[in-house]
């Protein structure tokens, strides 16, 4: 995927109405796949508005690595008007990630069984 060069902010959906959210990898490796899936359920369960998944490969663009502060892999960023959110790890634990991302769980959604 490509970026839209503008910040995301999940306080503040865009224009489309919806939280744009950037995954930092390194190729397909198991931990980078397993983060994208979490993602991808998390936004699905927890989100109230649409979420916009933008995934970067690291060994395609070394450089944002340094320009983007990203020191683990894989990291979800976000940038909110409180800051910028950064949540490193598979994203396994979807409330927490949920929580630290500000969003609240969909009317009527039940978690799955663990």
């Amino acid at each position: 995927m490509k970026g839209t060069g503008q910040k995301p902010n999940a306080e503040q959906p865009g224009d489309d109405g919806r939280i744009e959210l950037r995954l930092y990898v390194t190729d397909k490796t198991p931990r980078c796949l397993a983060a994208y899936d979490n993602l991808v359920r998390i936004c699905e369960e927890h989100a109230e508005m649409q979420c916009k998944i933008t995934v970067i490969d690291l060994l395609k663009n070394p450089s944002l690595a340094r320009s983007e502060q990203i020191t683990a892999i894989p990291t979800l960023v976000c940038e909110t008007r409180g800051g910028r959110k950064k949540i490193v790890g598979t994203l396994a634990d979807g409330k927490v990630v949920a929580a630290g991302l500000g969003l609240a769980a969909k009317a009527g959604w039940e978690p799955a069984p663990a």
